[in-house]
Parts: C-alpha cells; sequence; structure tokens
C-alpha cells in the first residue's frame, strides 16, 4: 500500500519515472501478496496513468485495458466507467477520434446509470473537447455547457474553470472574441 500512495504522490509532482517505478512495484506487491482484484486494477491503473503522462500511449492502452479487464470481472461500473474514460481519452491524444467517442460515451452511460455526478460531468467535457479537435464547434459547445451546468450544481470550481475555459476557446475559434474573452474573464474569478 505505501508504495501505491508514493506512486501518486511522484505523479502528482511530475516525477513520472518514480512513479513508474512505485506503480510497478505495488503491482509487484499486489500480485506476490495475492492482494484482492480491485487493489491489483489500481495499480494497473496507475501505471497506465504514468505512461499516459509519458506520452506512451500504447503502454496506457495496455494497462488501462488490463485495468478493465478485472473491473469488468469483478462488475465494479465505476472501475469500468474510469477506465473506458481514460482509453477514450489516450484514443484522442492518438487523434483516433471515433474511438475516443466510443469508449468516452460508454463510460458517459456507465457514470450516468450509477448516478456519478462528477463522472458524468468529466466525461461531457472529454467528450467535448473531442469535438473541438474534430472541429465540430457547436457540439463542443453543447457538450462543455452541459458538463458546466454539472460543475455549477456540484460546485466543482475546478470544473466550472475549466469548462469556462474551453467555452471560451471555442468561442476564440469560432472568431467570437467577445463572447470568448467573456467566458474567459469568468473562468478566471
Amino acid at each position: 500500500m505505501r508504495h501505491f500512495l508514493h506512486s501518486i504522490a511522484k505523479w502528482r509532482r511530475g516525477d513520472y519515472h518514480e512513479a513508474l517505478a512505485l506503480a510497478r512495484a505495488a503491482l509487484d506487491l499486489a500480485e506476490e501478496k495475492n492482494l484482492d482484484a480491485v487493489t491489483n486494477a489500481k495499480a494497473l491503473g496507475n501505471i497506465g496513468i504514468v505512461y499516459e503522462n509519458l506520452s506512451d500511449y500504447p503502454q496506457a492502452l495496455t494497462y488501462y485495458q488490463k485495468a478493465l479487464a478485472i473491473y469488468e470481472e469483478i462488475g465494479s461500473k465505476d472501475g469500468i466507467a474510469r477506465n473506458l474514460s481514460s482509453i477514450g481519452r489516450v484514443y484522442q491524444y492518438l487523434s483516433d477520434y471515433q474511438q475516443a467517442l466510443t469508449y468516452l460515451q460508454k463510460a458517459l452511460a456507465i457514470f450516468e446509470h450509477i448516478a456519478s455526478k462528477n463522472g458524468i460531468a468529466t466525461n461531457l467535457g472529454n467528450i467535448g473537447i473531442v469535438y473541438q479537435d474534430l472541429l465540430d464547434y457547436p457540439q463542443a459547445l453543447t457538450y462543455f455547457q452541459k458538463a458546466l451546468a454539472i460543475n455549477e450544481e456540484i460546485g466543482s470550481k475546478v470544473g466550472i474553470a475549466i469548462n469556462l475555459g474551453n467555452i471560451g476557446a471555442v468561442y476564440g475559434n469560432l472568431s467570437d472574441y467577445l463572447q470568448a474573452l467573456t467566458y474567459f474573464q469568468k473562468g478566471a474569478r
């Protein structure tokens, strides 16, 4: 467990190589001690996160898919949704937008089913980013505004700021600079 927590701390500080070593040690320990499936899945997911941050997307996908398989086996809806979302995000980085949307929509449906407002808002925002990458600005705005509404409902200041910034960026892409400035200023408060 100590390796697991240290891995997260290193990852948050941007020390990805040390985080990777600790995450692997946590996975080895979980397997050696024959710990529960959730602990194994979390360790695999943490390794995926580090690889994602290192821009090693094939490795990130491998570990996220391994974690997903465990969560599916044990029936953890939250774990399934989180890993589907992570896989979708990686496909977005790889510019495979249709795959990204497929995984993010699956994750969104599960988060809606389990009523995870934070998960819903995050996935709506991630879907908006994919549509923005596809230059489908009306769809991007729709998803960012839905995400903003949920973040306002749950009082997530970080989520609100991110969504306001994303909406401002879309208006900037549409050359509506006054609207863009309005949203950027709201997000800076």
